[in-house]
């Protein structure tokens, strides 16, 4: 099938088409999820420890901050808020953001629980939180010119900001989310300093969204198992 079908929009993602799903199973799941998010997070530990980029340091757990905590959680679920009302609106980009988020969301995770999509938001909290406000944020600031410093967290972060959207391109619509999000993210951390804040936000806001998004399959003797 190609760009000539009449049948075929160009923006499946997966499959030939709009009217095929790309489903995997939630054995399949759980493994991608493992494998993409917690690599993410091993692979920035990692790169951070051998050039010595220290951003683990910027992760306060001992003692927490909570009211950097306070405030990523609240972000999370203003953001998550907006993120549904967008989504109700009625233009051709909300429109088309909706059908995406449900044709490739439903699909992937429409055989998880409710204790899966906990585990799938917090891997990803971690996993890309490690990765684009730890390593890349942090370690992008030491290639900044010493004239630039002034300006430097605003550039870094706008090139984080355009390696978050690839890291999300679904479709032009979902990049451009990702793309806001991540500016909004490397905001927090600037503001409080404290990547957990990030991760925490960003887990929330995945979490909240997911509910939303997928019904849940209820927990079965199998599972259990």
């Amino acid at each position: 099938m190609n760009d000539s079908d009449p049948d075929w929009n160009g923006d499946a993602p997966f499959g030939n088409g709009p009217d095929e799903e790309f489903t995997l199973d939630r054995d399949q799941v759980m493994i991608m999820t493992i494998a993409v998010e917690a690599g993410m997070g091993a692979a920035a530990l990692g790169i951070g420890y051998y050039f010595d980029i220290p951003f683990a340091k910027s992760i306060h757990l001992y003692p927490p901050d909570w009211f950097a905590l306070g405030i990523g959680a609240i972000s999370a679920l203003i953001a998550a808020l907006i993120a549904i009302f967008i989504q109700r609106l009625p233009f051709s980009f909300t429109k088309q953001l909706k059908e995406d988020s449900n044709r490739v969301v439903s699909n992937l995770l429409g055989q998880c629980t409710r204790p899966d999509l906990i585990g799938i938001a917090m891997l990803a909290g971690v996993g890309e939180e490690l990765l684009f406000r730890g390593l890349f944020q942090q370690g992008l600031m030491f290639a900044v010119p010493e004239d630039w410093l002034a300006a430097g967290p605003w550039i870094v972060t706008a090139i984080v900001a355009l390696l978050f959207g690839m890291l999300h391109s679904i479709s032009i619509p979902y990049v451009v989310v990702a793309t806001i999000a991540s500016v909004g993210l490397s905001v927090l951390f600037i503001t409080t300093g404290d990547l957990l804040s990030c991760i925490v936000c960003h887990a929330l806001y995945d979490l909240v969204l997911l509910l939303v998004l997928v019904k849940p399959r209820e927990i079965t003797e199998e599972d259990e198992e």
